[in-house]
C-alpha cells in the first residue's frame, strides 16, 4: 500500500504542476498568488476554477492531455453539491473501463482537496462511469453542477 499511496500521489503532484502550468501560461500575474497559495503563505486559491483551462488547453494536443479524457467530481462539504468538471474528450471514451479509470473523486473542506478511495488494502477508487456515479446522485438527491467549457 505504501507504493500505490506514493505513486498516487505522485500523479497527483505531476497533475498539479500541469494544471498551474496551463494557468500560468493564460494569466502569467497569478504567478505569485500561485505560489503564496501553494506554500500556505497565502490566501488559498480556488484549483477546481484552474481545471477547465487545463482540460481545454490550446497548448497541448487533445490527444495528449490527460485532463481532457477525465471527469472530476468534486463534493463540497460546505454548500453540500457536487461539482462536476468534464474534460472535452471524455465523451468520446468508447470503453466503460477506461471510463472509469477518468473518472476522479474529491472531497472539498476549506483549503484543501482530498481524493476520495474505499477503505480496502489498496486505497482503491470506485470503479464507476460518470453516468453510472450521476445516476447514484441523482437517486439520493445530491445537487450536481456540471461544467462543460
Amino acid at each position: 500500500p505504501k507504493a500505490s499511496v506514493r505513486r498516487v500521489r505522485g500523479l497527483a503532484r505531476r497533475m498539479r504542476r500541469a494544471i498551474e502550468a496551463v494557468v500560468l501560461e493564460k494569466h502569467p500575474s497569478w504567478a505569485a498568488g500561485l505560489e503564496a497559495s501553494t506554500s500556505g503563505k497565502g490566501q488559498a486559491m480556488v484549483f477546481a476554477d484552474f481545471l477547465p483551462l487545463a482540460m481545454r488547453s490550446k497548448s497541448v494536443p487533445e490527444e495528449k492531455n490527460l485532463l481532457a479524457k477525465m471527469v472530476v467530481c468534486i463534493m463540497d462539504s460546505v454548500n453540500g453539491h457536487v461539482e462536476v468538471y468534464i474534460g472535452p474528450a471524455y465523451n468520446q471514451l468508447e470503453d466503460p473501463a477506461e471510463q472509469a479509470r477518468n473518472l476522479v473523486l474529491l472531497w472539498y473542506k476549506p483549503a484543501h482537496y482530498q481524493a476520495l478511495v474505499r477503505d480496502d488494502d489498496e486505497g482503491s477508487k470506485l470503479d464507476c462511469t460518470y453516468d453510472e456515479f450521476k445516476r447514484l446522485l441523482s437517486m439520493h438527491g445530491v445537487v450536481f453542477i456540471e461544467t462543460n467549457e
